[in-house]
């Protein structure tokens, strides 16, 4: 019993240890994100004419670096033999839809259903081998769910919220979009203008669209980042609304 115990303590608390870890790694990639919009925006007067000065957690940059902590787990994939790229390939889409940091939360995930997952299911088993009374056979379980579907459940909640959010802010959007470009307005500033006004109500949406914004300043091909938009929200109305500005 005392054994069976100990095991369940150490697994919780470096289970704690990691999710703590994974809030820090994120407080610390968001910090330096900010600093560099910061210094970009010294850089260039664009930044104070459109309002990113305002709210500088609502800019997107297009490409980062990856975290140290991502690298290193990165590096460990690829030496027990796993094919990241591929699976980054595929995980990429998912990560986004959720609304993650597309720079580490793809490692992070692959990271944890390659090995992190082996351990914590096999944590489980070993409870529910072991399992003495209920609280053997209710951690066993709870790790085990964890362990099989922890990564699944988590990125469905986040698309979910994330898809919800983005629903409630389509309305406004699209009638600020409307209203801007009647009166004169390219794409471009009609998309800017509307993250400007709608940054405080309505983030999610805002940083999606300062996205678009930006991929449609620097991508020669207007379908695709308009088509990407579409691709990040996975929803029938952003599609819709893409496919008529195509």
């Amino acid at each position: 019993m005392s054994g069976t115990s100990n095991i369940f303590i150490a697994a919780f608390i470096g289970l704690v240890f990691f999710v703590l870890y994974l809030f820090i790694d994120k407080a610390i990639t968001r910090a330096q994100k900010i600093k560099r919009i910061e210094r970009n925006a010294k850089l260039t007067s664009t930044y104070d004419e459109m309002g990113f000065n305002k709210d500088l957690t609502s800019a997107v940059e297009l490409e980062q670096e990856m975290s140290l902590p991502a690298k290193a787990m990165d590096q460990f994939l690829r030496v027990i033999g796993i094919n990241v790229d591929a699976a980054l390939k595929k995980l990429i889409p998912e990560v986004t839809q959720a609304g993650m940091n597309v720079t580490n939360a793809p490692i992070y995930v692959l990271f944890y259903r390659r090995v992190i997952a082996y351990v914590v299911t096999l944590i489980g088993i070993l409870l529910l081998a072991k399992g003495e009374d209920n609280i053997n056979y209710i951690a066993g379980g709870l790790f085990l769910v964890l362990g099989l579907f922890g990564a699944k459940l988590y990125i469905s909640n986040c698309t979910q919220k994330r898809k919800k959010a983005l629903l409630r802010s389509f309305p406004d959007s699209l009638d600020l979009i409307v209203v801007c470009v009647e009166s004169g307005l390219a794409l471009d500033a009609a998309i800017n203008r509307v993250c400007v006004e709608l940054g405080y109500a309505h983030p999610i949406l805002a940083k999606e669209l300062n996205r678009t914004r930006l991929e449609l300043a620097l991508l020669n091909n207007r379908a695709q980042a308009l088509s990407n938009l579409a691709e990040r929200t996975d929803l029938v109305a952003f599609r819709s609304l893409v496919a008529a500005l195509i």
